[in-house]
C-alpha cells in the first residue's frame, strides 16, 4: 500500500523534500510580487488579490452558438435516455434484478428509460404511465424501481456512462477527466427528518439538509451525498471523491471555502490528491514557514506561522496506517476527520495531519498569488458546477428550493422514522401550488379526475405546460383520450384533489412515487 501512495516508511527525505519546494516557492512568488500590480500585501502580512476580469465571449463565438442552438432538434428526454441506453449496452446489463435472477422482462429497457425521466423531470409516473401499453403501466415501473433501480445498481452501471463520455471529442476539448469539483445545494427541510439540523445561516429559524455532489471537467456528475445542513462539506468531501463509482479517479480536486481545513490538505495530499480549495477569505490566511531566519522579502510578514515537523515525524506511524486505512476503505474519511478534530480540538494525531496539510495549503496560496490561469482553473470548475445547479433546479427542484415529505397514501400527517424519504417539488409542483394559494389565479384552476394525475395548468403557454412524454409512438388502439372531469373529495378546504392523491402540507397533490432525495 505504501508503495502504491508512494509513501516511505521513513519521513526524513520526503519533508527535507517538500519544505525545500516551500523556499523555492516564496522566494521565486516573492520576486515576482514586484511585477505583479494584481497582488498587495500590507503591513500585516495580510494578501489582497484582485479580482480576475471575465473574459468576454468573441463575437464569432456567439454567432456559433446561436448557429448552434438552431440546428439542436428537439427531443424528448425519454428518447435521449432510449439512445443513450443504446450506446452503451453495459448500463442495462449492470442492472441486476434484486432476485439475483437472469430472466428479463420484455421492452425491460422501455420501462427503465420511463422511470429515469420521472425521476429525472420530478413528475412522477402519472405523465409517463399508458394504459394498455404493458411497459409503461403504472405498476410495472413501480416494480422496476423497487427491483432494478437501486443504488448498487447505479454505482455499477456509472463508469460505463463516464467512459463513454469520456471518449466524446467534445469531452476531451473541455477536459482530460483529472479534474473534479464538490460543492453543495442546500434545502430547507419544513418537515421533521432525520436529515435535517437546524444552521441558522442557511436556513434561518428552520432545518435542512445540504445535497452534497461531485463533477469532473467533462461536465459529467459522478457521485452525490446527502448530509445533514450542520455537517461541514470538508467532513464529506474526501468520502465522495473516493467513492465515484469512477474507472480512474481524477488527480485535482476543487471545493469551496466550506469544504476548506488545513487535516482535509493533508489527507488529501497523502491520498495524492492535489486540493485546491477556493479561499474566500485569503487576506485572513497565513502562510507557514520551517526556519524564521530565511528572507523571503515582501512575504516575510505573510510568513508568519511556524511548521514543528517534529510532531509529524513522532506520528508518522500511525499515520501511514491511518492513510492506508482510508484508502483501502476500512474506515470512511468523515469519522477520521470527526474523531482527529473533536469539536474544533484536534488530537496530536490530528494536529500532525494538520501541519503536513499546512505545508501544501500555503503552496496552494502561492500559486492562487502568482497565477491568474491557476485562479481561473479553479474558477472555471466552480462555475462549471454552479451551472450544473442552476440546471437542476429549473429543471428538477424548482424555483424554492425546499424539500417537502412524501405522505404515506390516506394519511394526513408525514411519515417519520428511518423509513422517511424526502421528495424535490418540480417546476410542474411549484405553479400548482401556486394557483391554490394565489387568490387571483385559483378560480382557473379545474378539478382533477381521479387517479393520480396532475391537472395541466390553464392560461399558460404551451412551452411552460407539463408536457406527457412518450417513449415510443403508440398505434391506433392505444390512443389515449381525455376523459370529462370528475368532481373528488375535498381535503380540508384545500381545493378538491383525486382519490389516491396525496396532499403535503401547503403544497400541490402529490406525483405518486416521485424521485426521493436518499
Amino acid at each position: 500500500m505504501l508503495t502504491v501512495l508512494d509513501l516511505p516508511a521513513d519521513p526524513d527525505a520526503l519533508l527535507a523534500q517538500h519544505v525545500q519546494t516551500l523556499e523555492e516557492a516564496y522566494i521565486y512568488v516573492g520576486g515576482r510580487l514586484i511585477a505583479n500590480t494584481d497582488v498587495q500585501v500590507d503591513a500585516a502580512g495580510k494578501i489582497h488579490v484582485s479580482t480576475d476580469k471575465a473574459i468576454e465571449d468573441p463575437p464569432s463565438l456567439i454567432d456559433l452558438r446561436k448557429r448552434v442552438a438552431a440546428m439542436l432538434p428537439r427531443v424528448d428526454i425519454g428518447e435521449a435516455i432510449l439512445e443513450v441506453m443504446g450506446w452503451v449496452p453495459q448500463f442495462m446489463d449492470s442492472l441486476t434484478a434484486l432476485s439475483r435472477g437472469q430472466s428479463r422482462l420484455a421492452d425491460l429497457d422501455i420501462t427503465v428509460a420511463a422511470c429515469l425521466t420521472g425521476q429525472a423531470l420530478n413528475i412522477g409516473y402519472g405523465p409517463i404511465a399508458a394504459k394498455g401499453v404493458p411497459a409503461l403501466e403504472r405498476r410495472r415501473m413501480g416494480h422496476i424501481t423497487v427491483t432494478y433501480l437501486r443504488a448498487e445498481n447505479y454505482t455499477a452501471a456509472n463508469p460505463h456512462l463516464v467512459a463513454r463520455q469520456a471518449g466524446i471529442d467534445f469531452a476531451q476539448r473541455l477536459g482530460g477527466g483529472l479534474v473534479a469539483a464538490i460543492d453543495g445545494m442546500r434545502f430547507v427541510v419544513p418537515v421533521p427528518s432525520l436529515l435535517a439540523r437546524p444552521n441558522r445561516k442557511y436556513f434561518g429559524p428552520k432545518r435542512g439538509m445540504t445535497f452534497l455532489n461531485m463533477i469532473n471537467d467533462q461536465a459529467f456528475g459522478t457521485s452525490h451525498k446527502i448530509v445533514a445542513g450542520t455537517d461541514r462539506d470538508c467532513l464529506h468531501a474526501i468520502d465522495l471523491f473516493f467513492n465515484s463509482g469512477t474507472g480512474n479517479l481524477p488527480e485535482v480536486l476543487i471545493t469551496d471555502t466550506g469544504s476548506y481545513s488545513d487535516l482535509v490538505f493533508g489527507i488529501a495530499q497523502l491520498l495524492g490528491v492535489e486540493y485546491r480549495p477556493a479561499l474566500a477569505d485569503l487576506p485572513d490566511q497565513k502562510g507557514w514557514r520551517t526556519r524564521t531566519e530565511v528572507d523571503y522579502g515582501p512575504l516575510n510578514t505573510f510568513a508568519r506561522g511556524r511548521l514543528d515537523l517534529g510532531k509529524v515525524r513522532r506520528h508518522w506511524d500511525d499515520i501511514l496506517r491511518l492513510i492506508a486505512s482510508i484508502y483501502t476503505g476500512k474506515v470512511t474519511a468523515y469519522d477520521v476527520v470527526k474523531a482527529l478534530q473533536r469539536d474544533g480540538h484536534p488530537t496530536a494525531l490530528g494536529e500532525a495531519l494538520a501541519i503536513y496539510g499546512r505545508i501544501f495549503k500555503t503552496l496552494h496560496i502561492l500559486s492562487v498569488i502568482d497565477s491568474e490561469p491557476y485562479r481561473r482553473g479553479i474558477k472555471g470548475m466552480r462555475n462549471l458546477q454552479e451551472g450544473r445547479h442552476a440546471l437542476a433546479e429549473k429543471v428538477f427542484h424548482g424555483p424554492q428550493a425546499r424539500a417537502v415529505p412524501a405522505l404515506p397514501r390516506g394519511h394526513g400527517r408525514p411519515a417519520r422514522g428511518p423509513g422517511h424519504r424526502l421528495e424535490l417539488p418540480g417546476p410542474v409542483d411549484h405553479r400548482l401550488h401556486r394557483r391554490r394559494t394565489d387568490p387571483a389565479a385559483r378560480p382557473g384552476l379545474p378539478r382533477a379526475r381521479r387517479g393520480r394525475r396532475t391537472p395541466e395548468p390553464v392560461h399558460e403557454s404551451p412551452l411552460q405546460r407539463p408536457r406527457e412524454i412518450l417513449l415510443h409512438r403508440p398505434g391506433p388502439a392505444q390512443q389515449r383520450h381525455p376523459h370529462p372531469a370528475r368532481p373528488g373529495r375535498t381535503h380540508r378546504g384545500r381545493g378538491r384533489v383525486g382519490r389516491g392523491e396525496q396532499v403535503a402540507g401547503p403544497g400541490p397533490a402529490g406525483q405518486g412515487p416521485a424521485s426521493s432525495a436518499r
